[in-house]
């Protein structure tokens, strides 16, 4: 009997065991059913920003890969701040660049849960007049700024001597630094002038020689006389393909096609006469420009004789068949004048006031004083340079407005305006760009 009990004893704990294996099998099978599989997270990648050097108004462009994840938000920092913006798709990412964000260099970095993106940099020119740092304390003679680019075109003079002269072409392109100066090919030797037509096409002078460019100065083609005598040589007309390199007495080369084939005038009689043993001087040209009626001028003055009398020239093309306008009037105002249309030029007078004049330089009325120097940038529109300074009119000098207090003694050459930029250029290293 007692064996029998023994024996259905164990067999009673054979079936538990077993009963409770089998509900351990159970259990784990269900918790590793219930397990969740581990979330992968993609590295972050960027492949192209659109640019790195923004104004107020534009749109930070990104593309790359893995910007978007089906289970977490992807987050977008500016300078270490979350911005409430979010990716356009898994390959791109577009940020409006605003006023909250700093002057300056900027970072910007994308984060999805634990996976962080590498640090991109940019950099954000603020509205109004903001100073530019280059060429160190060389003169620059004058710069050029356009919509459609962020390079900048300077002639600077990196003479030593404050009585020599030596300029050259640089150009500053904009990236993440700020402005930094890029990679040019200077043509030629001390150049006399520079202008260009837009970012990509330009001529430079030096002399009656021109070089032509249309890839921003990466090459040029080289026009003109070498052999001809010149004196403040200046661009006095640029287009796509065609341009005017006038001198102070009269030479003129002309090219319609680049700079492929040129046509060359001589300096008029009436200024200079070459003779065996030299040359005679009898006056020059100050300033040029084209009217609404298409017709181009010249003014300047005769100063062999006493008294000097003005000197006011026009052509139906600009560099030939030179007509006389005026060369009687009483020498007033010529040695600065600036042409706007052929019912206004202004000039400014030994005293420091800036005068107008509606009928060619006959005759002439004061617009303000304490004048230093005076830019155009339309009929109506003028800076000038006064007490440290810069003022503007929009309304022909009736009402001043001060825009921008500069440093002390400055001395302004050259103001280039586009749609939305104008940049100043001046002696010691003088460099500032507004953008509206």
């Amino acid at each position: 009997m007692k064996t029998t009990s023994l024996a259905q004893n164990a067999i009673a704990c054979a079936l538990l065991l077993f009963m409770f294996q089998i509900s351990s099998c159970d259990d784990e099978k269900e918790e590793m059913e219930t397990v969740e599989p581990t979330v992968v997270i993609p590295k972050i990648k960027f492949d192209n920003l659109s640019e790195r050097f923004f104004f107020i108004g534009d749109v930070l462009a990104i593309s790359g890969e893995n910007f978007l994840h089906e289970n977490y938000e992807t987050e977008l920092y500016v300078n270490g701040q979350l911005i409430n913006i979010s990716p356009d798709s898994n390959q791109l990412i577009e940020i409006p660049i605003t006023d909250e964000m700093a002057s300056g260099n900027n970072t910007f970095h994308v984060k999805i849960d634990n996976v962080q993106s590498d640090k991109m940099s940019f950099f954000l020119m603020s509205s109004g007049w903001q100073k530019i740092n280059a060429f160190e304390s060389n003169d620059i003679v004058k710069s050029y700024v356009f919509e459609s680019s962020n390079k900048i075109f300077s002639l600077v003079d990196i003479a030593s001597g404050p009585n020599s002269y030596y300029a050259i072409l640089k150009a500053l392109h904009a990236d993440s630094l700020g402005y930094e100066e890029a990679s040019v090919d200077s043509p030629g030797a001390n150049l006399s002038d520079l202008k260009m037509y837009d970012d990509q096409v330009g001529v430079a002078a030096g002399g009656m020689i021109g070089y032509f460019t249309t890839n921003s100065f990466q090459s040029s083609t080289t026009f003109g006389d070498l052999e001809s005598y010149a004196f403040e040589t200046q661009v006095s007309f640029i287009s796509t393909n065609s341009c005017i390199i006038a001198d102070a007495f009269g030479g003129h080369v002309f090219t319609e096609d680049m700079g492929s084939t040129s046509f060359v005038t001589q300096p008029f009689n009436y200024l200079r006469k070459a003779r065996e043993n030299g040359a005679s001087y009898y006056g020059t040209i100050k300033s040029r420009g084209q009217s609404t009626s298409g017709d181009y001028y010249a003014l300047g003055y005769f100063y062999r004789n006493q008294p000097h009398r003005n000197l006011v020239i026009k052509s139906s093309n600009g560099y030939d068949a030179w007509e006389m306008v005026d060369s009687t009037t009483l020498h007033t105002n010529m040695s600065s004048a600036k042409f706007i249309d052929e019912d206004l030029i202004l000039s400014k007078t030994a005293e420091d006031v800036l005068v107008s004049s509606e009928d060619l330089g006959v005759t002439w009325s004061d617009m303000k004083t304490e004048v230093e120097s005076f830019f155009i940038k339309s009929k109506s529109e003028w800076y000038i340079v006064s007490n440290d300074n810069l003022l503007f009119t929009n309304d022909s000098g009736s009402t001043w407005s001060v825009e921008l207090e500069l440093p002390k003694d400055s001395e302004v050459n050259h103001i280039h305006f586009s749609e939305s930029k104008t940049i100043l250029s001046g002696n010691a290293g003088l460099l500032y760009i507004k953008h509206d």
